[in-house]
């Protein structure tokens, strides 16, 4: 991993104010920071780095290609694995990267405002792996111009109302034969006609399912995408009304993950659940009336170790304190987690 360059009190402003994280392993393969195998940087940082000829395997740009770029790219471009861009203009770099980064495996557009051209496209790495669309204004057009640029790509997110339209379930399930893990979430305009048509195109990768927030979608497209993604493990959903409305909740059998935002007062579902759900291993329940003593309320007590013997991390929102001690006595092998960020990392936090 190489040399350990920890910055102490002896680190000058500039510098402690600029790293987010406290441990730098500083070699020429990479930079990993404290926790995490993703390292964010500002401008400031990006200076220190180049001024010690440090490489990084993940950099963040807020600004907008410049001499002192160039140079780092020319020197460590090899090194850099995963980039993330934020309101720059990313087809400076995306020409950088197609020169001189050739293990980049994940590229972040996130809630970039400037639009990515096709000839920007072109020059995207046909070896992307991961890549983050989610808050940009890319089309079904542009979709399909990435999806058959880069068709190596396992991860992929376009959530964030997003201009594009149930055709993306045909476009991704085509092109992306090796797709695992897929974030449609809060796009209010797709409907369970994306997930039928993807289920129809899909090569039965998918192992992970992000579609919180999709107000136009129900359950039946979700059933018709679970029976041919036999795989799928990973579940993250915003439960609304109708949504499990003649739902075959036997076909979650295979969860190990399981995320459900409840934004609905009546919540007799929630008992299928551990019914059904025997495999689970991380469940996150996000219910605010979950501390409420209706006789048909559901309470963390069924999660008991006989129904759900694989638990190991629960992340209950909304719970009372005393409903959460109590579950703490007859589950204490089961890890609590009261943060969304160590439930659901980000995709760049991933290891590649």
């Amino acid at each position: 991993m190489g040399s350990v360059v920890r910055l102490d009190n002896a680190v000058c402003n500039v510098e402690k104010r600029s790293l987010l994280w406290n441990t730098i392993y500083a070699s020429p393969q990479c930079i990993l920071s404290q926790g995490s195998s993703y390292c964010f940087h500002e401008r400031e940082t990006f200076a220190w780095l180049c001024a010690r000829n440090l490489s990084a395997s993940g950099l963040y740009f807020t600004w907008d290609v410049d001499e002192t770029v160039r140079q780092y790219f020319q020197s460590f471009g090899a090194s850099i694995k995963k980039i993330e861009f934020h309101n720059c203009d990313v087809v400076a770099y995306l020409s950088l990267i197609c020169m001189h980064c050739s293990n980049i495996v994940c590229v972040s557009f996130a809630d970039v405002k400037y639009p990515i051209s096709e000839g920007g496209l072109e020059l995207l790495s046909r070896n992307l792996k991961a890549l983050d669309l989610s808050g940009t204004s890319i089309t079904d057009e542009i979709l399909e111009l990435i999806t058959k640029r880069c068709p190596r790509i396992t991860h992929l997110s376009v959530s964030g109302f997003l201009s594009i339209s149930d055709d993306c379930g045909r476009i991704v399930g085509s092109n992306l034969r090796h797709l695992q893990w897929l974030d449609i979430a809060n796009n209010d305009d797709l409907t369970d006609a994306m997930l039928i048509t993807l289920a129809e195109h899909s090569h039965a990768t998918l192992k992970s399912l992000h579609m919180e927030y999709t107000e136009g979608m129900y359950g039946f497209g979700l059933m018709e995408l679970i029976k041919k993604c036999t795989k799928l493990s990973s579940l993250f959903i915003t439960y609304h009304e109708d949504f499990f409305e003649n739902f075959d909740f036997s076909l979650l059998c295979n969860l190990t993950e399981l995320s459900i935002c409840h934004q609905n007062e009546t919540e007799e579902y929630l008992h299928s659940i551990p019914k059904y759900c025997k495999r689970l291993q991380r469940f996150r329940l996000y219910c605010d009336f979950l501390c409420d003593r209706k006789s048909n309320c559901f309470h963390l007590k069924e999660l008991t170790r006989k129904r759900l013997p694989d638990l190991k991390v629960l992340a209950p929102f909304g719970v009372s304190k005393k409903e959460l001690a109590h579950f703490r006595l007859i589950r204490p092998e089961v890890e609590i987690v009261l943060t969304h960020i160590e439930f659901d990392p980000c995709l760049f936090n991933m290891k590649w």
